[in-house]
């Protein structure tokens, strides 16, 4: 498979230990994107086509987010495309005219999950970061943040993926980003 619009590819492909039974180990990088993977060689040799076509699709389509020396995404893009600037939760919530318990859950994981380009948020996470707004945070807001939590599930406002663990729908997170983008 080649690779378009002149990007270059980096890997390191190799064996843990010397014996045929040892997991295969690989290291890609293309532009900012680098995948690591240890594991079975089966997988490996029949996934390898297709993980590469993907990671060159998606930076082709400029959805791969720039990234700074210390591993950290500086802005992301939508699923247009379109840059979303590297704000603070802060900033978030005055751009989402947070003013309940929810909101500024809403704004943490916004944070989380658009700006610094995580899969998912867990609830540690969501209350560092609503600490973090410091002109929004109440006291109380942590007091109750199950209970908002829940709320938010119920609304599928969030999505409980797993334990303590959030998504952000589509629908939530379109217009988050639409808010992020004026």
């Amino acid at each position: 498979m080649g690779l378009t619009n002149g990007m270059t590819c980096t890997t390191y492909v190799g064996r843990v230990d010397s014996q045929q039974e040892s997991p295969v180990q690989i290291k890609i990088a293309v532009r900012d994107v680098s995948v690591e993977y240890e594991g079975d060689e089966e997988f490996f040799k029949s996934s390898l086509p297709d993980i590469l076509e993907k990671i060159a699709k998606l930076s082709s389509q400029g959805r791969v987010s720039s990234v700074s020396g210390n591993g950290r995404s500086n802005a992301s893009a939508d699923e247009a495309g379109h840059e979303i600037p590297s704000h603070s939760t802060n900033t978030i919530a005055k751009l989402t005219n947070a003013t309940t318990g929810p909101d500024l859950i809403m704004a943490a994981v916004a944070k989380i999950i658009i700006v610094d380009g995580n899969d998912v948020a867990r609830r540690d996470e969501i209350t560092k970061e609503m600490r973090a707004a410091t002109s929004y945070y109440k006291k109380t807001y942590t007091n109750n943040l199950s209970k908002y939590l829940d709320t938010l599930t119920k609304a599928d406002s969030l999505r409980l993926a797993a334990g303590d663990t959030y998504g952000l729908p589509a629908k939530p997170r379109e217009e988050i980003e639409a808010q992020l983008r004026e």
